[in-house]
């Protein structure tokens, strides 16, 4: 359901209080204290990119008891967009005011995400304009992609040209049928040129015969011979051959009409999939241009929207990750290479330096942990914090020790990664960038854990939780029973 609150003649429109939220974290951000907004279930979606960019550049702030609480609704952060819409239209114009309302319902979809249908040849702003693309200019925010076709490509960009990503996909369906009517076209034309023979060589046979009586000169025979300038059946031929000629020339028509399509398809579908990934080499090139110094914007990439700003000559890309809610050394990750392997930086865009802490453990927890078996550790763990008798204390320290038991093995077979690479044949350039990304990846891997492991404590402690509050309701009701109380 949808409340309305009118302001100054214009609706806003909020969600209910059933509503997803998001996690807040605090990071720094050219010397100011900031707050950001981390992914929920609907991942990086360009509500939480475009209020990151407001958020860091100071335009808008969270509300005081979302900050308290660290989490933030979407009605606050709809709610807060709606203010910067507002003042976006300061006289109040009617027709701005309509403009403005339409967009209001539109904002609190953008949770979910929104449809983006980019051009190829018209750099990173080129893009279908929609009420989405509508709702970033309002906000003053720029949406941009990096899916071009290089300039070096004549061929792919004359037949790309400004056509859209929907536009692309009709080519790919239309090459496809194409494709299925260019081989029954093949064989008509195969029939006819077959009949076409036929009928020739009859005709062929006929002349053969004619030349041959009159050149012998009898009476009877020219007799013969001008009979046959009447209509007959050699003229019949004559004709059929002339509509088999036909055909023939308008069959060949349609192949060649259907052989245009399906080459526009191969180009088409050629870059499709050599860019699946929706960045290109011209395109990252293109974005270093068009973004400037420390500007900020929103980048489109997979259905992906992430919060994009400009350090020192590099692009980097905001880790909304709620992994790294608790992670100050992970808030930035570089946008260098279109084939997804990144550095991470902190928010001084300081490169992250792979660090392991298993915390301390007591003492008899610690041996536990140590004597192997990392899913039976784990499983202990869940099954002790499922326990009603277990202390604060004592959950923290099972939760520390289900951590170090569920990442130990992970991070074993990444230092035995790293290990093979010292010893690879490889350059030390390359054997030096690889450990890097290996030790990157570690870091990565060790958080994701450490989410995916405390989301399942969450929920162990939810339901012991759970356990406990049916068990009080069946103590309860077997005391009604027993006072002849019915319980319904």
């Amino acid at each position: 359901k949808i409340t309305r609150i009118l302001d100054n003649s214009f609706s806003l429109y909020l969600l209910n209080k059933s509503t997803m939220s998001y996690g807040i974290k605090s990071i720094r951000y050219e010397n100011t204290a900031r707050h950001i907004l981390l992914q929920n279930e609907n991942g990086p979606c360009p509500l939480l990119a475009v209020a990151n960019v407001l958020l860091l550049q100071g335009t808008i702030s969270l509300p005081v008891s979302a900050v308290r609480t660290g989490v933030a609704t979407t009605d606050d952060v709809c709610n807060t967009l709606a203010i910067v819409a507002m003042d976006g239209n300061p006289n109040g114009n009617t027709s701005s005011n309509y403009h403005i309302d339409e967009l209001m319902k539109f904002f609190p979809t953008l949770q979910y995400g929104m449809d983006v249908n980019p051009r190829f040849v018209c750099g990173p702003t080129g893009m279908e304009y929609t009420i989405g693309v509508n709702a970033f200019d309002l906000m003053k925010v720029g949406l941009l992609h990096g899916w071009l076709v290089d300039e070096s490509d004549v061929t792919t960009r004359n037949v790309i040209g400004m056509k859209t990503y929907n536009e692309l996909t009709q080519i790919i369906i239309a090459g496809n049928e194409a494709k299925d009517k260019m081989d029954i076209l093949s064989q008509k034309i195969k029939k006819v040129e077959y009949q076409i023979c036929l009928e020739s060589a009859s005709g062929d046979e006929d002349k053969k015969i004619d030349s041959e009586l009159e050149s012998k000169g009898s009476p009877r025979e020219l007799s013969i011979i001008q009979n046959k300038s009447k209509p007959t059946e050699c003229d019949d031929i004559s004709e059929e051959l002339q509509i088999l000629e036909t055909n023939l020339l308008k069959t060949r028509q349609e192949l060649a009409e259907e052989s245009e399509t399906f080459t526009e398809y191969i180009i088409v579908n050629n870059f499709l999939l050599s860019s699946s990934h929706q960045l290109t080499l011209c395109g990252l090139h293109a974005l270093h241009s068009h973004l400037g110094e420390g500007k900020m914007s929103v980048f489109f990439r997979n259905n992906h929207f992430a919060t994009m700003t400009k350090k020192h000559g590099v692009l980097y890309l905001l880790v909304t990750d709620l992994g790294y809610k608790n992670v100050p050394e992970v808030v930035w990750e570089k946008l260098d290479d279109i084939s997804g392997n990144t550095d991470f930086v902190d928010q001084d865009f300081v490169k992250t330096k792979p660090l392991v802490d298993a915390g301390t453990l007591s003492g008899r927890l610690l041996e536990h942990v140590q004597r192997g078996g990392v899913e039976e550790d784990y499983q202990l763990a869940l099954a002790l914090s499922q326990n009603e008798n277990v202390t604060e204390k004592q959950e923290r320290e099972l939760i520390a020790a289900a951590k170090l038991a569920s990442l130990r093995d992970r991070e074993s077979a990444e230092n035995g990664t790293i290990a093979d690479l010292k010893k690879s044949p490889l350059s030390s350039n390359d054997t030096a960038q690889s450990i890097s990304h290996a030790s990157d990846r570690a870091v990565a891997l060790r958080l994701q854990a450490e989410y995916e492991i405390d989301a399942s404590l969450d929920n162990a402690r939810r339901q012991r939780n759970q356990l406990q509050g049916n068990r009080a309701t069946l103590a309860k009701g077997n005391s009604a029973n027993n006072n002849g109380c019915l319980i319904s």
